[in-house]
């Protein structure tokens, strides 16, 4: 299938074009920006070489980060995202802890604030991955 045909798919699937969908708008226009996230409330990095970071890229940032150790009772801020890393709306994320066994959910919230939900089955460590625009 050549590029032309994917295009028609896209657009298919979207309702319109790709480029010109605002969600995905500025997604390759900006360099890609990286930061390392501060843990708080006691949380540790999982591994010595995993520091937490935001990606961001464009209008849009990635969440990466493990970590271990910390206080769990709801409501904990677990980290704060600097200004034009921080979502444009309250953004809900879900969380494993280190054996896949148990989940709590991570609130983003527009000043910054990461906070931890449902966290009363969290023991050891916990892991996330997620992404919301900016």
């Amino acid at each position: 299938m050549d590029k032309t045909n994917m295009h028609s798919i896209s657009e298919g699937v979207f309702g319109e074009s790709r480029t010109s969908n605002t969600f995905f708008s500025g997604w390759n226009e900006n360099p890609v920006e990286k930061i390392e996230l501060t843990l708080l409330n006691g949380w540790k990095v999982l591994k010595d070489n995993a520091q937490p970071v935001a990606v961001k890229n464009g209008n849009f940032v990635n969440l990466c980060f493990g970590a271990r150790g910390g206080i769990t009772e709801s409501y904990t801020p677990i980290f704060k995202l600097p200004e034009g890393f921080r979502p444009d709306r309250t953004i809900t994320m879900v969380l494993l802890n280190e054996n896949n066994l148990t989940w709590a959910r991570l609130v983003a919230y527009t000043d910054g604030d990461v906070l931890l939900l449902n966290t009363k089955e969290i023991t050891g460590a916990i892991v996330g991955v997620g992404g919301f625009p900016i």
